[in-house]
């Protein structure tokens, strides 16, 4: 949409031009009557994930936080029965700046079964109409890859150091 490009840029993933998601949340500040607003968008078909030890999802995103909302990465390996698997994305996007385009890899619940589902999901609890909704999220090129058990991401890492080992 036009509100898109305006507030978020366009979106620069590799096959963009054959369409992809997106959340707009700006619409409804620009209006000026902002509800709390829920979206989802899930797999309708499952993934076969029943011969891998580790999965891993890929996606490209453009995204620009405001003030509330929250994105969020949902897994069934039920069907879509059940989504008891939740990752939040984006906690780490300054509200209001500008916006951020990237490719994310998040390890994932899943490996070793028959119907893994994903779901995207954008939410903004507020109903304030000044300072709710959000500007919007983009999503396109999703994937579900095998990863071996040690190719996970690393979130975080130290080192010890003293007279008796190195690690």
């Amino acid at each position: 949409s036009s509100d898109m490009v305006t507030y978020m840029g366009a979106m620069a993933s590799a096959t963009a031009g054959n369409g992809f998601h997106f959340f707009d949340g700006v619409q409804f500040l620009l209006g000026g009557s902002v509800d709390a607003q829920d979206s989802q968008l899930a797999m309708n078909v499952g993934a076969d994930c029943s011969g891998a030890t580790a999965i891993s999802l890929q996606f490209d995103q453009r995204y620009r936080a405001f003030n509330t909302d929250e994105t969020w990465v949902e897994v069934s390996i039920d069907g879509g029965v059940n989504w008891d698997f939740t990752y939040e994305i984006n906690t780490t996007v300054a509200s209001n700046a500008a916006a951020r385009q990237s490719t994310e890899i998040i390890n994932i619940a899943g490996a070793g079964e028959s119907d893994v589902r994903v779901r995207f999901r954008w939410i903004n609890a507020s109903d304030d109409d000044n300072f709710g909704s959000g500007y919007g999220w983009a999503v396109d090129d999703v994937k579900i890859i095998e990863t071996w058990d040690y190719d996970h991401k690393m979130n975080g890492a130290y080192t010890v150091m003293g007279p008796q080992k190195l690690d």
